[in-house]
This record gives C-alpha cells, structure tokens and sequence, in this order.
C-alpha cells in the first residue's frame, strides 16, 4: 500500500530535488571537462580494471566499445621510456594515500600517434580503510609539451647556423667537466674559425658570408660523431666539445672537419678553409683554462699558413717558452 503522502517508499519530499540537481551537476562536470579537453578514468583494484569515459577513449583513440580495460592492456599504449616513472608514481602515491600527478606518452590505438598525457588522480578507500579504487583525470598535453620543447630549442640555438649558441656549448663544456672530475671521462675542445672570413663579407656580401657559415655547419655535422657537440662560438668561430676523446683523438675529429670544410668549393665564393686548436682535459687543467689552450693552439694553426690543425702539446715549449 503506497505511503499516505502520495511518496514513494523510503523517498522524502526533497528526494526528486535532489536527484535533479546531482544530474544537473554531472551535465554541468560533463560539459566542463568536454570543453577542457579533459577525460574522467576509474580504476577497480580489486578487480584490476580501468573504466574510462568517452574523452579519455577519445585520447587514446579506443574506437571499440567494450565497457572496461584491463591495467595491463593499458600500460601497453605507454611509451616504455616512461612507463617506470608512471608507475613509480601510482606505488608512491599508493603507499601514502595521497594524490599523484604524472605526465607520459602514449601511442594511439586508432593512429599510432605520439601523444603526451598528463594524468592526476586519487585513491580511494572503502569501509573498512582499504583501499580499493582510484579516480582521476587525463588531459592531452601534447600541443603544450611541443611548445615548450620548441622554445627550449630555440633559446640553446644559434638561428643562423642552427647550431647550439654559445650558451648552451658552455653547458656542455661543463657537463663533460663534470664528467672528467667524477669518473675520468676525457674530453677534448676544439676551437676554429674561417680563414680570411672578412675578405668574403668585404669581397661577396654578408647575405654571401652567411650562406658560407650555414654550408659550413652543415658539412661539419656530417663530420662529427654522434657524441660530439658543435656550437657556434661567435661569428665566424666555432667551439666543438668532443666526448671521451683525448688530444690526439680530437685531433684526428678537427682533421676531419678541416677536410669537409677545404674539400669543395662552396657555391658561389669557391674554395674556403678553417683553422683549427685542439687541446684535450688534464688534470689541473680548468675548463677556462682549456678554452685558452685550445685559443692558444688555434693561434698557432693561423700562424702555420691556416687551413691546418695544431694540438696544445705540439706548441706548449713555444707558449710557456
């Protein structure tokens, strides 16, 4: 028999209301995070599964329809690279119940596209303080994470040559400073310039002057190997740090570079030359004082006729002499 009120069974007067206004409030969450780009997850522990909502599907590009993934079918769509960073961050914040935030790539399923996805998230214990869930949001970061990445770019490189700048070659110096003190990681630097580089400007224009600096970066590149770091210094000088190679290997590095620079003639000015310093880490020997060294040798190649290369130890009697 229905309740004398009219109301259902074990509903108040307030119940509709209610019920009324929590809808309106998940349309109003729906629309929010719609409009952010944000997608809601949840994941059962207890049964190891992940719930997403149709923007994180969108995300991750899901095209099926099955209600729930299982953990270990998600952790395949992040990037390998990332994964021990993401996970480390779900055992952390696990451990002490406190909320994490972690950002990782991730393949997508319907394309195969790189995308960058900052997740945060909370766990969440059930009667008996157990906890038993998880609850959160993810957000494609991808468009963010290449500006940022396209600006740190462009403030470590020279525009003209598209080298590192002097900056950024300076923090390299120091890293591998760092290395030699710590593990006895030798490096060497190789300093050099284009010969007679203000005959070109004076002779053919700058426009003609900054064309050869760019063909000349180029040439050096393919000159070099992978663990070395070329920047330009300024102007027309150039500062290589070459990686776990003492002085006579670097010397061998500057001879290549001597060779991709001499070898052909450049469009429209013909033949041009560099000279080249080279001097390689000793102990004692600080980076500023390396740097002179490596002046010091490029000094002596210019006084050689140019387009050579000198090693701080062929000339160290004449300098300290």
């Amino acid at each position: 028999m229905a309740p004398a009120d009219g109301h259902e069974a074990g509903r108040g007067p307030g119940a509709s209301a209610t019920e009324h206004a929590l809808r309106r409030s998940e349309e109003r969450l729906k629309l929010a995070t719609e409009a952010a780009g944000i997608g809601i997850w949840e994941r059962d522990l207890s049964r190891d599964r992940f719930y997403f909502d149709e923007r994180v599907r969108a995300l991750y590009g899901i095209t099926d329809h099955a209600g729930d993934w299982s953990y270990r079918r998600w952790r395949a769509l992040v990037h390998p690279e990332d994964l021990p960073g993401v996970e480390s961050a779900f055992r952390e914040a696990f451990a002490r119940n406190e909320r994490f935030e972690v950002e990782f790539r991730i393949q997508r399923l319907d394309t195969g596209a790189t995308r960058y996805i900052r997740a945060v998230g909370q766990y969440t214990d059930d009667e008996q303080g157990r906890l038993t869930r998880a609850i959160g949001i993810n957000e494609d970061v991808t468009e963010y994470r290449r500006l940022q990445q396209e600006l740190e770019r462009r403030a470590c490189q020279d525009p003209l040559t598209n080298l590192f700048n002097r900056a950024k070659i300076h923090q390299l110096q120091r890293a591998a400073e760092a290395a030699w003190e710590r593990h006895g990681v030798p490096f060497s630097v190789v300093l050099f310039d284009v010969d007679l580089f203000k005959q070109i400007n004076d002779r053919w224009g700058h426009n003609a002057g900054d064309a050869v600096l760019w063909e000349l970066a180029r040439r050096i590149r393919g000159a070099l190997r992978d663990e070395d770091h070329i920047g330009r210094w300024g102007g027309e000088e150039f500062l290589i740090v070459a990686a776990h190679a003492d002085e006579p290997a670097a010397g061998g590095i500057a001879e290549r570079v001597r060779r991709a620079a001499a070898d052909r003639p450049f469009e429209e000015v013909g033949t041009v030359t560099v000279s080249l310093g080279v001097a390689g880490v000793e102990p004692g020997v600080s980076l500023r004082d390396l740097q002179y060294r490596a002046d010091q040798a490029l000094y002596a190649a210019k006084g050689a006729g140019r387009n050579c290369v000198r090693r701080y130890s062929q000339i160290a009697g004449a300098v300290l002499g």
